[in-house]
């Protein structure tokens, strides 16, 4: 027969294993999931010095891009520098860019010149800050020509403003 003693004894193992068993199956658990947590605490504080040090890069970058000319650091064509400021632009300022056409290349004695077809839907004063705005800091090419024409559209019996412009980049063969 059991006394009071030996209950209370087995009381006390059996609370001890209980203990025991909790520290080991989540007490423990949660303590690494705070270990992990406070891990990633860390690698996002660094990360977000990661995205700092990135944006002022990138802004070092277009600021000496500019001051060399349209010169980007990286290393981009005529025609990827042309669609980005176009798209961006474009983006902000309602304009549609309906045809993109691939580079054409003419070749003289000494020089070669890339061209390139640009056409654009959307209002007046939308074009002409397009045009100001490739005239006087896109600096990778030059327009050299530009023709806004009137169309009707048939779906909405409505005029729509379209721009081409010929955008060309000259390149020195003998350097």
């Amino acid at each position: 027969m059991v006394n009071a003693k030996q209950k209370f004894l087995l009381t006390i193992v059996g609370f001890s294993v209980l203990l025991f068993l909790s520290y080991q199956l989540s007490i423990r658990k949660a303590l690494l999931e705070r270990l992990k947590f406070k891990n990633f605490q860390e690698q996002g504080q660094l990360m977000e010095g990661v995205k700092e040090r990135m944006f002022i890069l990138n802004k070092q970058n277009a600021q000496l891009a500019s001051e060399l000319g349209g010169q980007n650091l990286i290393d981009q064509g005529f025609e990827e520098a042309l669609l980005e400021e176009i798209g961006s632009f474009s983006a902000n300022s309602g304009i549609q860019l309906i045809d993109f056409n691939e580079k054409w290349e003419s070749k003289e004695e000494s020089f070669r010149i890339e061209t390139i077809k640009v056409v654009l839907k959307g209002e007046f004063a939308s074009h002409l800050r397009l045009l100001h705005h490739l005239e006087t800091e896109f600096k990778t090419g030059t327009v050299v020509s530009v023709d806004m024409e009137l169309k009707k559209n048939p779906r909405n019996n409505k005029q729509e403003l379209f721009q081409t412009l010929y955008i060309q980049k000259l390149f020195d063969d003998e350097a």
